[in-house]
């Protein structure tokens, strides 16, 4: 029995003053960031950013009162209500069969503080979550159970219509005991950074600087001119020592990133299930504990690298229900899936695989193969152009050029042999990539729309592309047999016409 009566409304911790002070001061930094370093360098304005400042502060410290004052929330008749704002009052209601996932979370302030937001998102919502930032850890957790109690019952309620289990939610939840899928020790952790994509990581980070620079480039504009007529010279003089240099260190900084990202990111790292959920928690610094109804599971995709396939694991992204615009946004993944985990999360999710063994291979058209080596071949031609022009060997260009379409076409042959669509009864199976290698499993119910697209070509050797969408996205198989992917699609349509079970 919970010790909080959430059917009356409830506050926040006294404590979500701080929290929600420290959430203005970071927007109020990023949105004033290139004011700040235009008074820096000017000296006309340097002298009013103490009181803009000071003013600024004490204007989020009345509205951060404010809004933890006429912030509460009470669950009631199967939906969550929240009212909120500072000078007006917002009332949001939220059906709990819409939502997708309940996590909670701590940053830096929060656990300093010892205390624990709360997010959840739903279907449909015009932001990525709703958020309950201050709760006693105690009465945080006591929530998430609430919710998910509630969901379970307003599902179980929904399938079996007029019948009702004599089994409380409290008895449920005893019974129900959480099995580990997958857990990281600091060894697969680390094993994990050294596998990441460092130049990407590094790449991202030159990015965000650059984004953050352009701000106040203007503002500072005079003096980048002048150290750059200073050193100018110099720098042309020393190109050579100049990029060998650079590239030292942004391989260096990218490898710190992935090891910082990922330790920060997946430290303690769990995935463990239950009869009706799915929960994911990990983070050093900022702690985040999801918990998914495994109905809102719409699919699943395993990928690796080259490399991580030869340490011997993979990775799964998990795409769940949600609204349209948080699609893609803090998608949830298990990092790291040894060859026994992967098994065990394939056999908990998708029993189906038990008790059918038999599956449809169906394999993509030589067409798939043709597209792709004369596509690839055609974007190398402009690159050896220029390099002939520019060095006036144009033989040798042209035996560079012969080499990269030999290239293209064993890389083709390759990636088409990877190729493998299987289905059956109830299940789909999609493998793609050898250097990057991709598996998508999906359930047949779980698809809302298939479509057959095909152009002029296509349609004069018969093949076409298939494209299902769920409540989490889609996939398309590309350059397939026409004929067979319209026994997919009305094979598909039947199975989720007839399916009587709730797929969401």
């Amino acid at each position: 029995m919970s010790d909080y009566n959430f059917e009356e409304f409830n506050r926040q911790n006294i404590l979500g003053v701080v929290v929600i002070f420290t959430q203005s001061l970071r927007r109020m930094f990023n949105a004033y960031l290139a004011f700040f370093a235009y008074s820096f360098f000017s000296d006309g304005v340097v002298s009013y950013t103490g009181a803009f400042i000071l003013i600024s502060m004490v204007f989020m410290a009345v509205t951060s009162v404010l809004k933890y004052k006429n912030f509460q929330f009470k669950l009631e008749e199967h939906q969550l209500i929240l009212n909120s704002g500072v000078l007006t009052k917002d009332v949001t209601n939220i059906p709990l069969d819409r939502i997708q996932s309940v996590h909670l979370h701590q940053n830096f302030i929060q656990r300093i503080l010892g205390i624990t937001g709360l997010k959840i998102d739903t279907a449909g919502s015009a932001s990525e979550e709703l958020e309950i930032p201050a709760l006693t850890k105690k009465k945080a957790q006591s929530l998430l159970d609430r919710l998910k109690g509630e969901i379970v019952e307003f599902q179980k309620e929904a399938e079996v219509s007029g019948e009702h289990s004599d089994m409380s939610f409290s008895e449920k939840k005893e019974t129900s005991l959480k099995h580990l899928l997958v857990k990281l020790d600091f060894k697969a952790i680390l094993t994990l950074a050294i596998t990441e994509n460092h130049i990407r990581n590094g790449l991202i980070a030159i990015a965000f600087v650059m984004g953050y620079a352009g701000q106040y480039l203007d503002y500072s504009e005079e003096i980048v001119v002048e150290v750059f007529d200073d050193y100018a010279p110099q720098l042309i003089e020393s190109g050579l020592v100049m990029i060998v240099t650079f590239t030292f260190f942004f391989l260096i900084l990218s490898v710190l990133l992935s090891f910082v990202q990922v330790i920060l990111k997946f430290f303690d790292f769990k995935a463990e299930v239950d009869d009706d959920s799915f929960y994911i928690s990990s983070g050093l610094l900022k702690r985040n504990e999801f918990t998914i109804p495994l109905k809102k599971i719409q699919f699943l995709e395993w990928q690796t690298n080259f490399v991580r396939k030869y340490v011997g694991f993979e990775s799964i992204k998990i795409h769940q229900g949600r609204s349209v615009e948080s699609v893609g946004k803090n998608q949830l993944e298990i990092p790291a899936c040894y060859e026994l985990q992967t098994e065990r999360v394939m056999d908990t999710l998708y029993e189906e695989l038990k008790s059918d063994d038999y599956f449809l291979l169906l394999q993509p058209h030589v067409f798939q193969r043709t597209f792709r080596t004369i596509v690839f071949s055609l974007l190398g031609i402009p690159f050896f152009i220029v390099a002939g022009i520019a060095s006036e060997y144009f033989l040798t260009a042209l035996g560079g050029y012969s080499a990269y379409v030999l290239l293209v076409v064993a890389f083709s042959d390759k990636y088409f042999h990877t190729i493998n669509l299987w289905v059956n009864e109830e299940v789909l199976i999609y493998e793609r990539g050898w250097l990057f290698p991709k598996r998508t499993v999906v359930k047949l119910h779980k698809f809302q729309s298939v479509e057959i697209n095909q152009s002029i070509f296509q349609r004069r050797r018969g093949v076409s592309h298939f494209t299902f969408s769920t409540a989490a996205g889609g996939r398309t198989f590309r350059f397939f047999d026409q004929t067979h992917m319209e026994e997919l699609r009305d094979f598909v349509l039947y199975k989720t016409e007839s399916f009587t079970g709730k797929w969401m």
